[in-house]
Formats: C-alpha cells, sequence, structure tokens
C-alpha cells in the first residue's frame, strides 16, 4: 500500500537518489538500494522500491550516485 510496512518481510520507506551531479531525487516516492552485482567497472545493478506501488523493480545505477544501502546482520 505504499506505507512502508514489510508484507514480504522487509521494511523501507522513500530516501531518494542522489546522482552523481549532486542533484537529490524521488525523495518521496522512490528508494534505490545498491545491489552487490556489478554490470560493470561503472554500473552495478540497483533494486528499485516504489512508495506510491507495490512492486520493486532491477535496473541500473552509475558507481558515482549516492544510493541506500541494506546491512543484514549475521
Amino acid at each position: 500500500g505504499g506505507d512502508g510496512t514489510e508484507s514480504v518481510g522487509f521494511f523501507a520507506l522513500p530516501a531518494g537518489v542522489r546522482d552523481y551531479s549532486g542533484d537529490f531525487l524521488y525523495g518521496n516516492s522512490e528508494t534505490h538500494f545498491w545491489s552487490f552485482t556489478e554490470k560493470d567497472d561503472n554500473i552495478a545493478y540497483v533494486m528499485i522500491l516504489y512508495y506510491s506501488h507495490d512492486f520493486a523493480r532491477l535496473d541500473y545505477g552509475h558507481k558515482e550516485d549516492w544510493l541506500s544501502v541494506r546491512c543484514i546482520k549475521d
């Protein structure tokens, strides 16, 4: 429902993105999380969560962008 609840065991609220040029984007509508998987030396996979929709999308991000990370405690 876009309210940040953990219907699939994961909780996140929209944090937006700070891109490589320093612009802050999507602060109230999306959160972009880095993946461990790289596409090449400059690009890595990114999981995008949308605040107003109940779905996520896998995309690419420039490594110079400032995105969220998910820390998992063992």
